[in-house]
């Protein structure tokens, strides 16, 4: 019995392997169920503290957390 393995006809076809990258991309996020709008960055008053460290599998991530002066 032979399998098929060919993309499935409801993928667009900007999501196929092998798509141009900026139309895969629009395709990408006009998908998800949400969009993001243009916004200036926030500031920050006060410094960045480490406080957590995360890891496994020899991997570790620091978390920093804003404290006011």
């Amino acid at each position: 019995m032979a399998v098929n393995r060919s993309v499935s006809r409801d993928v667009p076809k900007c999501w196929r392997k092998g798509g141009d990258s900026t139309q895969y991309r629009h395709g990408f996020k006009a998908g998800l169920p949400f969009s993001r709008g243009g916004a200036p960055e926030p500031g920050i008053s006060g410094y960045l503290s480490s406080d957590r460290t995360y890891s496994s599998g020899g991997r570790a991530l620091d978390r920093a957390t804003v404290r006011s002066f």
